[in-house]
């Protein structure tokens, strides 16, 4: 391969770009909106910024083969065309998807049919969607699929129940400590709607023994038990 041609400034200046398009996304994710208070806010950064991402790498990649066609173009031409014939699937469910998330929104908790497959969407990946079917089994179905006969309507609120669990916790563990581990393992279940939040209280019974309430919204109240058990468990372990 022969890039002799390309100036070493243009690949020094396309490195340079592409180590501050890594660093100001970094910040962004893993700073920014971890700062930010308002659930609202902090939802919308959440699921907005990583399309936000995509799309300024699908932008830069569409700028370092048009910088480098300028100097190379039959190579340039030949290196993009071997690339996109070993990468095609991916790529195109990865451009699809970005558009799809971006067109449709945060679908999360939301009923989708696709052919044979009817259940609850339970996760937006980079190229591929997630969803829950009725006998608990999980699909991935890719982005491409999703363009053609697919029908999305919102869950019903009657699918929706309100889950109430009160655990004892031991009087030794820091309060703001077992409210984020609490928190973060109840948002992590697939059936939890995570829109709707988690409330977590603390108080002492009439013999004074420490005990959390914990308040959530899930989408199959057959997996209450479940989560129940696990949460008990996992509270008696710390």
């Amino acid at each position: 391969m022969d890039f002799q041609n390309i100036p070493f400034r243009i690949i020094v200046l396309l490195l340079i770009q592409a180590f501050w398009i890594v660093s100001f996304f970094m910040v962004l994710q893993h700073v920014v909106i971890r700062m930010i208070k308002k659930e609202r806010w902090h939802d919308w950064l959440t699921f907005y910024v990583p399309l936000i991402r995509n799309t300024v790498w699908i932008l830069f990649i569409v700028r370092i083969i048009y910088t480098f066609g300028k100097y190379q173009p039959l190579l340039t031409l030949a290196i993009t065309g071997v690339v996109l014939g070993l990468t095609w699937s991916i790529l195109r469910d990865f451009v699809q998807g970005t558009v799809f998330r971006f067109q449709k929104g945060d679908i999360i908790g939301q009923q989708i049919q696709l052919d044979n497959f009817k259940g609850r969407i339970i996760k937006m990946g980079e190229t591929k969607i997630s969803i829950e079917l009725k006998n608990g089994e999980i699909v991935q179905l890719p982005y491409s699929k999703l363009f053609t006969n697919v029908l999305i309507k919102p869950i019903s609120n009657r699918q929706i129940k309100n889950q109430t669990l009160i655990l004892p916790i031991s009087n030794q563990v820091k309060i703001e400590e077992i409210k984020a581990v609490l928190t973060n393992k109840i948002i992590a279940y697939p059936w939890v709607v995570i829109n709707n939040g988690v409330n977590v209280e603390f108080f002492n019974d009439e013999e004074h023994h420490r005990k959390v309430k914990l308040s959530f919204a899930i989408s199959s109240s057959a997996k209450g038990i479940l989560i129940e058990d696990e949460l008990r468990s996992l509270v008696a372990g710390i």
